[in-house]
């Protein structure tokens, strides 16, 4: 049979938060976007990294989704951090005195399907399926050829464009020669866990460990996402059992509510370490979402990089489109700005802790060249924003080590 053929403006390869929100923008303005994804016919697991945080109330005003999250049920605001993190004691960080208000711990499979929704509302055509790329000449003025498998279909699709919204896989980006840059091995180990009803503790709660560290988020009542971080070589095999989780997980302090907690499925393994794409934008491509930039989830900043990748990445897209060949090159600086403030950032947290420095996994990260650079790259500051300089690339640890006496 020959495969039916498509041609549109601009083909967004990943239905997750980063494809549907460059989808939403670039619909909106008027391109014809088509959106594969393939999370319809192999639905996703429990995701680790469920955390918005409340400085994404900026990029959902952007993306005209602010009152929709609120008002959808898809996300339990967030009342803060309390963070056991270079004490014994945890200190807290409480969203009351954030300018942005409460962030929120996301039930993901429903806020993924919310945004995929609202980009076909937008009026991009929304497909089931994987893109296998074959760009050819993509470019302003040139088509790039790809086949996009629907279950069993095959559809041939010409476009303009090409974004990778493909996750740590960068598949369409990796495909074009793009190389993926990380600095350590670290990983998570997660785990629903059933605490007991009546648990609405809506912190995001830290805690750090020889070995690695802990965080728990509420995702319902009763219910949450618990993680272990470490590097990969450092997990003892126990642990990617049910039992050995939970003994592990018995060994923390200050990470549940005070009660029982039951896990509901053995412990789930992926990555987590931080890592770039470089490039990131090519002849008629450009990356967004993890696909660009992945962070260690210390800095909680997974889903609003997402978001604003997404964003900003579909308007370079539009922009070059509209004949500003300068438009993509200055998101790849914007994206190099944003890797040297997250590194610098991600250095100072782990100097925070500094309660067993002979312990493999913390001795690593006081390593030059394993916690990251601590210099920015030319034409970024320090600490500097990673959505228009709005949005700091926060770490989500205390500032401050507590006293001895806390």
């Amino acid at each position: 049979m020959r495969p039916q053929e498509l041609d549109v403006d601009v083909v967004v390869a990943g239905g997750g938060p980063a494809g549907s929100a460059a989808a939403i923008v670039l619909a909106r303005a008027g391109r014809r976007v088509l959106l594969a994804d393939l999370s319809l016919v192999r639905p996703p697991a429990l995701k680790v990294g469920e955390t918005l945080p409340a400085v994404a109330a900026i990029a959902l005003r952007d993306l005209v989704l602010h009152e929709l999250i609120e008002d959808s049920g898809v996300g339990i605001p967030s009342a803060g951090t309390s963070a056991a993190w270079g004490g014994e004691q945890p200190l807290e960080n409480d969203a009351i005195v954030d300018p942005h208000g409460h962030g929120w711990h996301l039930e993901r499979a429903r806020f993924d399907a919310l945004l995929r929704e609202q980009a076909r509302a937008a009026g991009a055509q929304l497909c089931v399926g994987r893109v296998a790329a074959r760009l050819v000449g993509a470019g302003a003025s040139e088509l790039a050829a790809m086949q996009v498998q629907i279950g069993e279909q095959a559809m041939s699709v010409t476009c303009r464009w090409v974004v990778d919204a493909t996750g740590r896989r960068a598949a369409i980006a990796r495909g074009q020669g793009a190389r993926r840059e990380r600095r350590d091995r670290l990983v998570a180990l997660y785990a629903p866990v059933q605490t007991r009803r009546g648990d609405v503790d809506a912190r995001t709660r830290v805690e750090a460990t020889p070995a690695g560290w802990w965080y728990s988020a509420l995702v319902g009542d009763g219910r949450r996402v618990v993680a272990f971080l470490t590097d990969a070589d450092l997990v003892e095999p126990e642990w990617r059992t049910r039992v050995g989780f939970r003994a592990a997980l018995d060994g923390t302090v200050h990470l549940l509510p005070a009660g029982t907690a039951t896990l509901t499925s053995d412990p789930a393994t992926t990555a987590a370490h931080g890592t770039r794409l470089t490039p990131a934008v090519g002849k008629g491509w450009l990356a967004v979402g993890d696909a660009a930039l992945a962070f260690d989830p210390l800095s909680s900043q997974g889903i609003l990089n997402a978001l604003i990748t997404g964003l900003q990445g579909a308007m370079a897209v539009d922009a070059f489109l509209r004949g500003d060949g300068g438009a993509t090159l200055a998101y790849e600086r914007r994206l190099a700005g944003v890797w040297s403030a997250y590194e610098l950032n991600r250095a100072r947290a782990y100097a925070l802790e500094r309660r067993w420095p002979d312990a493999e996994f913390w001795a690593r990260r006081a390593e030059p060249g394993q916690a990251g650079p601590v210099r920015s790259e030319a034409g970024s500051s320090p600490g500097g924003g990673c959505y228009t300089q709005k949005v700091p690339v926060r770490i989500a640890v205390p500032s401050r080590r507590p006293s001895s006496s806390s």
